[in-house]
């Protein structure tokens, strides 16, 4: 039995996950109970574990790790402020009248918000909580329903900016660099979040395809399964359209626009898109929409400018001209300083910001607890063998690395 140790962990694994036991503790547990047993049967050096200090440390020294509880923060705003609420209430009234309208509705605001937020918990549990109880009561499959809402809402995993893709490029990056190591190429290559980003974007729109056309295709064949919507309220207008649409939009042209055109890296953008969700939750708070749009408006000239004739104030030999640019710059940064402190003092006054914050904290430990549990687990794994028996099931694979 000592033989087959590693794929008897990975088993167990499977079953702690499914027990519904939170999942970072399954994994840590999974990997204390077979390091013990392993020691216990002589197969595994237990001074392996030894490095696990190193890999806590890497991981919350990580720089690009540190874009995630920003992204998580962007999400909480938009939650917590009840634009994602708005969205929702908007696209159901829009398309309510259609059968399968509803569920039409509910997988754009799940690609909208998977675009704008980059996490998944939020999402479905939004959803579940505005679109389920409108979709039972105009007589939807309650099966359908929930698969509608869950496969919505778990459009953050692929469409970026995704946590889950930003933990994906840094284990990707250090494997891609270690081959590279391996084959003997010192001056190596690496892969980039920006490119991981890109790279999802076409997948996640042909997956958001794919699902509306199957609600339309079973809505023609059974139409008794997604009945149109009566829910009894007018049909928005077009200004109340692109208010509620046009700002994630936006939004996420910015943060996905930043990173994409190499103007700022995954860490900026995300810093880029907390400051416009923050602006969004104010408009919706009730500060003048026009201030708001003024200051983002000053922000975004700032951005461009800067960036396209940058002023380095502190040197000796700048003139006239120099000078007065960087006052122009000051002037945007402080009309744009000024909206995002009214918008975060009624953040503030309505709990919205407390609440968000609370939410990313839960969040964020939530991540990055399961990704240091999932580091003790693959130490275990490898000092059982677990890697020679992947690396030797990946080798004798028909077809050879493509097969692979």
């Amino acid at each position: 039995m000592s033989e087959y140790l590693d794929l008897i962990m990975f088993a167990a694994l499977m079953v702690a996950v499914l027990s519904g036991f939170p999942v970072s503790f399954s994994i840590a547990g999974v990997a204390i109970a077979f390091a013990y047993l392993g020691w216990m049967l002589g197969v595994m050096d237990v001074s392996l574990l030894g490095a696990l200090g190193q890999r806590a440390f890497g991981l919350i020294g990580n720089q690009v790790l540190i874009a995630i509880p920003v992204f998580v923060l962007m999400g909480a705003i938009l939650e917590k402020s009840k634009i994602a609420e708005e969205l929702l209430d908007t696209m159901g009234r829009s398309f309510g009248q259609l059968r399968g309208g509803l569920g039409i509705s509910v997988v754009l605001v799940g690609a909208l918000l998977a675009a704008s937020t980059g996490i998944v918990g939020a999402t479905v549990v939004a959803m579940g909580m505005i679109a389920l109880p409108s979709m039972l009561r105009a007589g939807y499959n309650p099966a359908l329903s929930a698969g509608i809402v869950c496969t919505a809402g778990t459009l953050g995993q692929i469409i970026p900016p995704s946590t889950l893709l930003i933990i994906l490029a840094d284990v990707m990056s250090n494997a891609f660099q270690q081959a590279q190591y391996t084959q003997g190429k010192f001056a190596v290559e690496a892969l980039s979040v920006g490119q991981f980003f890109a790279a999802a974007i076409i997948p996640g729109l042909v997956l958001v395809t794919l699902y509306l056309l199957y609600i339309l295709i079973r809505g023609a064949l059974r139409p008794q399964d997604m009945p149109p919507a009566d829910i009894g309220l007018a049909r928005p207008d077009r200004d109340e359209v692109l208010a509620a649409i046009v700002p994630p939009v936006l939004l996420i042209f910015a943060v996905l626009g930043a990173i994409l055109g190499g103007v700022a890296t995954p860490t900026e953008a995300a810093s880029v898109g907390a400051i416009g969700a923050l602006l969004m939750a104010g408009r919706k708070i009730g500060i003048n929409p026009k201030l708001i749009l003024i200051g983002a408006l000053a922000l975004v000239c700032l951005g461009l400018f800067a960036g396209l004739y940058p002023v380095r104030l502190q040197r000796n030999d700048n003139g006239i001209l120099e000078w007065a640019i960087g006052a122009f710059y000051a002037v945007l940064a402080l009309v744009g300083l000024g909206a995002v402190i009214l918008s975060l003092r009624a953040s503030i006054r309505t709990k919205v910001i407390q609440d968000a914050l609370n939410s990313t904290l839960t969040m964020t430990a939530m991540i990055f607890a399961t990704i240091l549990a999932a580091g003790f687990f693959s130490l275990v794994f490898i000092g059982l063998g677990g890697e020679e028996r992947v690396a030797h099931l990946l080798e004798n694979l028909p077809g050879g690395p493509t097969g692979a």
